[in-house]
């Protein structure tokens, strides 16, 4: 009788597929037996691993990809991305979804653009000045209560330098994580904080206020920004191709949640149809 293959043996297998064309051939051994091991560790330490091992070997293949790509591994009790499965519609076979962590973004932010991110949660109990759309000051009392928001504190590693501290308000997660497919389970219900923290880092890359040009950086947060800014800047989005899900609808944020500073992408939009408008005026 045949035993079937295990995880670690099957990540292996589609891992050799998906990098035989994006590396060179004598790095493909050794992204693969990384990759595999990093797979496997996430596998035994995760809640369910029948949950993995069901998901499709195209969607194993993705997470892989970007693993690769970016050098964010599953696995470990701090781990710098999670391996979440999703099943698409009930009866389908579950996805296997890449969700980095806050400390994943940090990471590569760090690496590639020499920035230190430090998202930091703020509670019901805690005092908080809000100033321009950004902290200006903040007491932690214990971490009682419910979180309110999270800022972000960005700051250049070589000199010390605070760039800017935005702030994001629950409001504007609860939207964040209304676009998620996994917004009332997962890790959105098992580690709301963990995943509070990463969707402010999110917000904060999507407005511009995190400057970096990082491939890596820009592959890791493009598919959840991708999503999110179309509800946060009100930029109706049409579906990707091939893709069953509806292109997402925009919402109206509050004036009090959004900072009184416009980000600078915004005002370069501005300023380029000001000019466009001008020019057609005769």
């Amino acid at each position: 009788m045949t035993r079937s293959p295990t995880f670690r043996q099957r990540v292996e297998h589609i891992a050799r597929a998906a990098l035989a064309e994006a590396l060179p051939p004598k790095q493909v051994a050794q992204a693969v037996a990384r990759v595999s091991l990093a797979f496997a560790a996430a596998h035994r330490t995760a809640r369910d691993p029948s949950a993995l091992e069901a998901c499709t070997d195209a969607s194993i293949g993705s997470c892989i990809a970007l693993s690769a790509l970016t050098g964010l591994m599953p696995g470990g009790s701090h781990a710098l991305v999670y391996l979440v499965p999703q099943a698409a519609r009930r009866g389908e076979p579950p996805e296997l979804q890449w969700r980095p962590t806050h400390r994943g973004y940090a990471a590569l932010a760090l690496e590639d653009a020499g920035l230190v991110l430090l998202p930091v949660a703020v509670f019901e109990s805690d005092e908080l000045e809000v100033s321009f759309g950004e902290a200006a000051h903040h007491q932690s009392f214990d971490q009682q209560g419910e979180i309110i928001g999270v800022y972000v504190t960005i700051r250049r590693a070589a000199d010390g330098v605070v760039l800017s501290r935005p702030w994001i308000p629950k409001s504007t997660i609860e939207k964040i994580r209304a676009t998620s497919r996994a917004g009332n389970r997962g890790p959105w219900g098992t580690h709301y904080e963990e995943m509070a923290l990463a969707a402010a880092i999110r917000w904060c890359h999507g407005r511009g206020t995190i400057p970096s040009s990082s491939t890596r950086l820009q592959s890791a947060m493009v598919e959840e920004v991708s999503a999110e800014a179309a509800q946060i800047t009100q930029v109706q989005r049409p579906a990707r191709i091939g893709s069953r899900q509806p292109a997402p609808e925009s919402h109206q944020i509050p004036a009090d949640d959004m900072p009184e500073e416009a980000p600078a992408r915004e005002r370069q939009r501005e300023a380029v149809e000001r000019s466009e408008d001008e020019e057609e005026a005769p």
